[in-house]
């Protein structure tokens, strides 16, 4: 996890750990446009906002 301007982005293995899936995955959710993320040299970072809205969307669809 990195710290930048007060908000918090992590790497798409840190992702990954927290959804249970493999990075790549991530890399194609990035790619298909399902979760926003930051391109730091050649590594992907995703705000923890973006993981919380995925989050949140995958809880409403566990509840309908």
């Amino acid at each position: 996890m990195i710290e930048f301007k007060g908000k918090k982005f992590y790497s798409t293995k840190e992702v990954a750990e927290r959804f249970e899936v493999h990075p790549d995955t991530i890399r194609r959710w990035i790619k298909r446009k399902k979760i926003k993320a930051k391109k730091i040299g050649v590594s992907y970072y995703v705000e923890e906002s973006e993981i919380e809205k995925l989050l949140f969307e995958d809880l409403e669809k566990e509840n309908s």
